[in-house]
């Protein structure tokens, strides 16, 4: 959450690379936490509030990175009783954590993930994928697009139910 400023979170290296947005670290995150990675305590030492969107605008390219190291040195360098000291940029609902360690500059997704997260995310793929193959023979008359990006799913969950033909 936003007003957590301390906890226990999987870090990854952060690697520039424009083609990745804050959801791909959070992938990344899920993917390192399956395969046991531990979390490190971090405690954040500085907040940066940036427009919705302005996430990936902001922290991508060889540039922005060492402007955010230079910027941000002594809030994300250190530690606390083994705390990763951290800065956390948030754009809207998400947002990245970053702690400097040596020259490695290491980063999280926000809201923290954590196994808990993961299982109940697979839990509820597997509802769906359930009334998937129940939903054979359901018509939908989709009255505008589905732009390309990325929703809540309660968000196209509901615009599908206002779509049924049978509604």
């Amino acid at each position: 959450m936003k007003n957590n400023t301390s906890g226990a979170a999987v870090f990854l290296p952060f690697h520039v690379n424009p083609w990745d947005d804050p959801w791909d670290i959070r992938l990344k995150i899920i993917h390192a936490i399956q395969k046991d990675e531990a979390p490190v305590p971090y405690i954040i030492k500085q907040r940066v509030e940036l427009l919705p969107k302005a996430l990936s605008i902001s922290l991508y390219g060889d540039d922005e990175q060492m402007n955010l190291i230079e910027k941000y040195h002594v809030a994300m360098t250190g530690k606390t009783k083994g705390s990763y000291h951290c800065v956390a940029f948030w754009s809207g609902e998400e947002g990245l954590m970053f702690h400097l360690e040596g020259e490695e500059l290491l980063c999280s997704f926000l809201p923290v993930v954590t196994k808990k997260n993961i299982k109940a995310e697979i839990a509820l793929i597997e509802q769906i994928r359930s009334l998937a193959l129940s939903a054979q023979g359901i018509q939908l008359n989709l009255k505008r697009p589905i732009q390309r990006g990325r929703y809540q799913l309660k968000d196209l969950l509901s615009f599908l139910a206002e779509n049924m033909c049978a509604k």
